[in-house]
């Protein structure tokens, strides 16, 4: 499985496009909830009419703050329901003029029956600050109550928004309800939508990892990986004096990339599983792209066989055999020309082995540098701590005075983590947050980032999608 990103859940589309649904999207301020239902009227509004009725802020700054909008919700289903202070300079057909509450539910269900494409979805933005200009006191439900008989009534759906994210009233009254939350996570944004109640559809997972990067809701969700059809030669992704990461996005975050002698670390914590190696496999890609030789040392479980296969169709066998080589602890007879065999028994002589395959690939691939990738989990294990501890140590040294690059993958848990973070020009960390794997920099500090992944292009494309 993979993380991807997409617009609103879908089960909310399926829910809506039946038509006669109440939804209910609860949160504090800033959470993205006006974000999120200017998106459903938008997706609704491809096979029906939406209507948005503003209490808070003017058409004219809505479309300011949503110009994306523009093209798919006409300015006149944008109604401002307020009550200004001062004439207003608007078209006067997108004022939603009323006196008194009677007076609203008039002219919002003639707005509604004058809609040709059905079903219609009326957005109550806000619902709090609607009752307010009613003089509706809070705890008294009767306008939602006549909101809903219009919406039953109609076949519309009816989508409330409140200021507040506690267990309310209405909640029993609407068929949907969803919260979102604005959280800090180990000191960086992380938001989430969870979908608590919608009648008529199986919530299989409840919470979800959004961003409003861009002014638009997006959320994030697994789905199976496939292995592309057509195999495509990925895009090359330069970094200048730097070596290229293979993902742009964290390019980016490292002023083009990893520097030439570095020694970085990629840390692992809960719950991640082998999810790391979509990070791993970009990189290697590249490295071949930019013909420069890497030594791995797989974490423990990592197939060499998984490597090679999700690697070389994408920058050709040749070139995989050329310039990758998979550190093997075990005795095998079978000879692969990207396998290399260690004892994995005197730390001394496997480093020197180590060193040694290091610059006779730097000679046959004509590279003025080499990369390693080390999976800290496989160190310890044939080495102990100690002895792994030395082995990455040394490393570290000859980073800075060679030609060196190296890549470490330290998983939770791991006693080693902490002195590798003293030793790390760059430092970052994979996590899970309720299923959604995210991505964030130590060295450099680095805001929340989703790692998506996809093949539909034809090759791998990793993206770290920023949570806004």
């Amino acid at each position: 499985m993979v993380i991807a990103s997409f617009d609103v859940p879908e089960e909310l589309i399926r829910a809506l496009s039946k038509g006669g649904f109440s939804l209910l999207i609860k949160g504090l301020a800033g959470t993205g909830k006006t974000t999120l239902a200017l998106e459903l009227v938008k997706k609704i509004g491809d096979a029906g009419t939406g209507y948005y009725v503003s209490t808070r802020v003017s058409s004219k700054k809505l479309f300011k703050q949503f110009p994306w909008i523009k093209g798919d919700i006409p300015e006149e289903n944008i109604l401002d329901a307020r009550k200004p202070q001062i004439p207003t300079a608007m078209p006067k057909y997108v004022l939603f003029e009323y006196t008194d509450e009677p007076d609203f539910l008039r002219a919002l269900y003639a707005k509604i029956e004058s809609s040709k494409k059905r079903p219609a979805t009326i957005v109550i933005d806000s619902l709090d600050a609607l009752k307010t200009n009613l003089e509706i006191p809070m705890e008294n439900l009767r306008i939602e109550k006549a909101l809903l008989e219009i919406g039953e009534a109609s076949g519309s759906n009816v989508i409330f928004i409140v200021e507040r994210s506690e267990y309310l009233p209405v909640d029993y009254l609407v068929d949907g309800v969803i919260t979102l939350t604005r959280e800090i996570i180990n000191g960086r944004l992380v938001r989430k939508i969870i979908l608590e109640k919608i009648r008529g559809e199986e919530i299989k997972k409840p919470t979800f990892v959004f961003t409003l990067e861009g002014g638009r809701f997006r959320h994030f969700r697994e789905i199976p990986v496939l292995f592309p059809e057509k195999v495509v030669r990925p895009p090359l992704i330069t970094s200048n004096e730097r070596i290229s990461t293979g993902i742009k996005d964290l390019n980016d975050l490292l002023a083009g990339g990893f520097e030439r002698s570095s020694f970085n670390l990629l840390e692992i914590g809960r719950e991640v599983g082998s999810y790391y190696s979509w990070i791993l496999r970009s990189f290697i890609a590249s490295l071949i792209q930019h013909k420069i030789p890497v030594i791995i040392v797989p974490c423990e479980g990592e197939s060499t066989e998984e490597i090679r296969r999700w690697v070389a169709p994408f920058v050709g066998e040749d070139n995989f055999n050329l310039y990758v080589k998979v550190v093997d602890f075990r005795e095998t007879e079978e000879e692969k020309p990207y396998i290399i065999g260690i004892p994995g028994k005197d730390i001394n002589e496997d480093y020197q082995l180590v060193l040694k395959e290091a610059r006779h690939l730097m000679e046959v691939a004509g590279s003025e540098h080499v990369a390693v990738i080390l999976g800290v989990d496989t160190l310890e294990y044939h080495y102990g701590v100690r002895g792994a501890h030395r082995m990455l140590v040394r490393a570290s040294i000859y980073s800075r005075t060679g030609n060196l690059l190296v890549m470490t993958i330290a998983k939770y848990g791991q006693e080693l983590i902490k002195a590798l973070n003293h030793m790390a020009t760059t430092h970052f960390k994979l996590e899970n947050i309720e299923g959604t794997i995210v991505m964030y920099g130590l060295v450099p500090r680095t805001e929340m980032y989703a790692v998506t992944v996809s093949t539909e292009k034809g090759y791998i494309e990793t993206r770290l999608i920023p949570i806004e």
